[in-house]
């Protein structure tokens, strides 16, 4: 179907417009391991589960130069502005989950040297696109990478901070030091926020530490530091057993490794990149103390007396109590008893509850997943507290979330992720479909509308506070919602998914007691200490955290997301669209009902159509004016008429076919960005 060997740079060319077609496109481009596309200014990016020589920096020379003005219609910068300029470079880490940059597989080969006419899509040129726009424009810029897990986002992201690394040029000492934090903290933050997955070996991950999931491990720090740690340092951090089946939140599943994967070397990257970041020797023992206590806590395991929980083992309680710097006897008193308060008539009383077996497990877990989330938000402030700056510029914000899921047995960590996601397909939607048909009407455009799926109800409904009342009381509603005895099933824009009911309360409240609180905040240890707020009264033991309103971990999600999608609002949005093309992970292997569900899903037909029928490129007339004016004699960077009438100089000057764009009432429309 394509015309030329390698498929269709642009699908807006393409003769027909099918999924099909879609689909056809990008298998006969990933066969020749060409894995990037354009559907106009949106890249496609589809997983060749290999490496290939197409970064480097033969490769970020090529999209940053060359040319006057890239594929993605933005002029080449003069070398002496992006000089002068540099320290404005910084990219800043959007909700801390951002990743590890690895070695690069060098492009040093010739390869671009080669290419003539249109550079190829591809990563960099959508990332030299957002930087050039940031420097000129001074407009803070954002890309949005999605798909599903195992797609590759990850890996998208790393790319994308590598060229702006590169491309950025060489600056000042603390620009520098800048840069290697960005590049460092990945590691770090992979190293405690991702795990293997049935899907993916490296996956960002919402949730885990205390239960897995058949055939997937907990998160990579824990295996990286009982494989790492030296033998001289085991006895500091608490590893006298270095074998993950030992413990019992490793060993629940009997996966202990990861193809391709050396945990020893990436926990000499995990020390590496503390270092970069600024954590002194003694922060870094601290915090690998803190994970080896999570994995001692683990082991502590209880027995019922009557009704009445006892730990089986009480000499477990020995290390994470010391690794806690706390009272040993306090720890059991916290894990098997529960302090409970009572209010009525302005008067408080006090009282302590036992804990059954299954409440003392409840409560050892809390503590676990407590101070496995205070240690990674310590991380993700220091690290923002490293790049911090004296006054706020321009910045770039790469999104790598988790992606969307459908699993066999869904649980709330399945539910949250696909969540975040449902909210991130609702921007797009927005921005790219729904605001862009919108916008040719404000503009006076002629326009033939384009249908699609949206969204917005479904996320209406996951965020509601009453589901069975809102589903009953508004049909809408009830076509993406369903419920039976022990599951739900909810329509979401990538398919329909059940979830299963039992744990989600739970798992939602994840609330640590007020006593426990306490506890740590008597740790001897400062750090420790300081990782959980002040506690405005220590009496109320069975109140929540710090006296504050209660805050489910549900209601936490929702408010990052929307603390997100403002930030991107704020922001000039691009977006990398990740395809997964087989559950495989066999290079270059091509499933067509998997690569077709996730064309439909990704509404990359829609996306197409949009495009097609309507201007790739619009900027408002004085942007056209102060950028481009050098092109007609009489604008000439002085102009200080009307904008609309300067803007349709430049065009009459730019010898570009009338045909090919369109004056609206506050904007100039083009067809093609690289006109």
């Amino acid at each position: 179907m394509a015309s030329k060997s390698n498929g269709f740079d642009d699908m807006v060319e393409l003769p027909q417009i099918t999924e099909k077609d879609i689909e056809e496109n990008l298998r006969v481009r990933l066969k020749k391991e060409v894995i990037y596309t354009y559907i106009g200014r949106v890249l496609i990016a589809v997983n060749p589960f290999k490496v290939l020589k197409i970064y480097g920096s033969d490769a970020v020379d090529f999209y940053r130069g060359g040319e006057e003005a890239d594929d993605m219609g933005t002029p080449k910068i003069d070398d002496r502005a992006t000089r002068c300029t540099t320290a404005q470079m910084p990219a800043d880490i959007l909700d801390g989950r951002r990743r590890s940059i690895q070695k690069e597989t060098s492009s040093e080969t010739g390869m671009f040297k080669n290419i003539k006419g249109p550079k190829p899509p591809h990563l960099y040129a959508l990332t030299n696109t957002m930087y050039q726009n940031m420097m000129m424009e001074h407009e803070n810029q954002c890309v949005i990478i999605s798909g599903e897990s195992g797609a590759g986002k990850t890996v998208s992201a790393k790319h994308i901070m590598n060229f702006i690394s590169k491309a950025s040029g060489k600056g000042s000492a603390k620009v520098e030091n800048i840069k290697d934090i960005i590049i460092q903290s990945n590691p770090l933050l992979e190293a405690f926020g991702n795990a293997k997955t049935t899907r993916n070996n490296n996956s960002s991950r919402f949730s885990r530490v205390v239960t897995l999931n058949q055939n997937e491990r907990n998160y990579h720090v824990f295996y990286q530091l009982l494989a790492g740690c030296a033998k001289e340092n085991r006895t500091d951090v608490g590893i006298e057993v270095t074998k993950p089946e030992t413990y019992y939140y490793l060993n629940q599943t009997g996966v202990y490794t990861v193809d391709g994967t050396n945990d020893t070397d990436d926990y000499h990257d995990l020390i590496k990149a503390m270092t970069v970041v600024g954590f002194d020797l003694q922060t870094q023992g601290t915090i690998l103390k803190l994970v080896s206590a999570i994995l001692h806590l683990g082991n502590v395991q209880f027995k019922e007396e009557s009704n009445v929980a006892v730990p089986i083992n009480d000499d477990l309680l020995t290390m994470p109590a010391k690794l806690l710097s706390v009272n040993k006897d306090l720890l059991k008193e916290k894990l098997v008893s529960t302090v409970m308060e009572a209010r009525w008539g302005g008067k408080v009383e006090i009282t302590k509850k036992t804990n059954n077996a299954e409440q003392a497990q409840f409560a050892r877990d809390a503590l676990a997943k407590a101070l496995y989330s205070q240690v990674f938000d310590y991380l993700v402030r220091s690290i923002n507290e490293a790049m911090s700056k004296e006054k706020d510029e321009m910045s770039i914000g790469v999104l790598d979330i988790y992606g969307f899921e459908i699993f066999e047995n869904n649980q709330f960590e399945q539910f949250a992720i696909n969540f975040v996601n449902e909210k991130l397909q609702q921007i797009f939607i927005e921005l790219t479909l729904k605001t862009e048909q919108e916008e040719y009407v404000q503009e006076g455009i002629p326009w033939q509308e384009v249908k699609y799926f949206n969204n917005k109800t479904v996320c209406e409904l996951i965020e509601s506070k009453k589901l069975r009342a809102v589903v009953a009381s508004n049909k809408d509603f009830s076509r993406y919602f369903r419920a039976q005895s022990n599951y739900f099933t909810i329509t979401h824009y990538a398919g329909n998914v059940d979830y299963e009911a039992k744990g989600f309360c739970e798992k939602n409240k994840d609330i640590l007691s007020n006593d426990m609180v306490v506890l740590m905040r008597s740790s001897e240890d400062a750090f420790v200490k300081d990782l959980f707020p002040v506690v405005a009264n220590p009496d109320s033991g069975g109140g929540r955290r710090g006296g504050a309103k209660s805050n489910t971990a549900g209601a936490k999600i929702k408010s990052q997301a929307a603390a997100l999608i403002t930030k991107i609002m704020s922001c000039t949005p691009h977006y990398v669209r990740c395809i997964k093309p087989t559950e495989s992970k066999k290079p270059l292997d091509w499933d067509d009902q998997r690569v077709l569900h996730q064309i439909q899903y990704l509404g990359l037909k829609e996306n197409i159509r949009v495009r097609r029928a309507g201007f790739a490129f619009r900027r408002q007339f004085e942007l056209v004016v102060r950028r481009y004016g050098i092109v007609s004699p009489e604008v000439n960077n002085c102009w200080t008429g009307d904008p609309a009438e300067g803007c349709k100089l430049v065009m009459r000057d730019s010898g570009i076919d009338p045909s090919r764009w369109k004056i609206g009432k506050t904007k100039l429309f083009l067809k093609e960005p690289n006109t």
